[in-house]
């Protein structure tokens, strides 16, 4: 079971809908690995639905239908009262649904020891796979919002915490952070940044002008 999870708002805001599609996979995603958050899903979408039946019907604007479905493809989100689907040894299936098997991902250099693949969803944040080498990782920086990374392997060192596989942290826009994998294994993590990301320290600030 995982130790760390999305925060109860990330969970309303998908259970209702209103979730960005980047916040929607990431919490689909985690949910696979996760009872209580399904659990908790689940209670949530009970409650928005009850409050929905007890509104009066409003016509839909045009487009609408269209709107949700395709959500729905983009996230490719399994029902979140059922038990876990299928998945490949490394991707959670709302993760694989969008990039294929983790063998066919194609990773893309980023400085040594990391390396990331975009997910294109189609919204203003940045969604990627991050791939990071053991004891590798990403220098220190800040953010003007939020950064979302849920672990998929192996460990993730973090303002003196460890998050293991299946654990979401959060970092927001008062943190500098400089997260590392741990050693004995890559750690491939999914990201969801919105806003910008900002390095910080000596080295950190000369990668500003690859960030722009």
């Amino acid at each position: 079971m995982p130790l760390a999870h999305p925060t109860h708002d990330m969970l309303a805001a998908y259970a209702s809908g209103a979730a960005s599609d980047g916040v929607a996979l990431l919490v689909s995603a985690h949910a696979t690995y996760c009872g209580r958050c399904r659990r908790e899903i689940a209670r949530l979408e009970a409650v928005s639905a009850a409050a929905m039946r007890s509104e009066p019907a409003s016509p839909l604007s045009a487009g609408a239908l269209d709107s949700v479905m395709a959500r729905l493809e983009a996230v490719a989100g399994a029902s979140t009262t059922a038990a876990p689907p299928a998945r490949d040894a490394m991707l959670p299936a709302p993760v694989a649904a969008l990039t294929g098997p983790y063998g066919s991902v194609r990773w893309r250099f980023v400085m040594p020891g990391v390396s990331r693949a975009e997910i294109a969803l189609g919204g203003d944040e940045a969604v990627n796979l991050l791939r990071v080498r053991p004891g590798a990782g990403v220098p220190a920086h800040t953010h003007t919002r939020q950064e979302a990374t849920l672990v998929l392997c192996g460990a993730l060192r973090d303002r003196g915490r460890v998050y293991a596989k299946g654990d979401v942290a959060l970092a927001g826009a008062d943190d500098d952070h400089h997260p590392r994998a741990e050693p004995g294994a890559d750690c491939v993590c999914l990201t969801v940044l919105s806003g910008s990301l900002r390095f910080t320290g000596t080295f950190g600030r000369a990668l500003n002008i690859f960030a722009e």
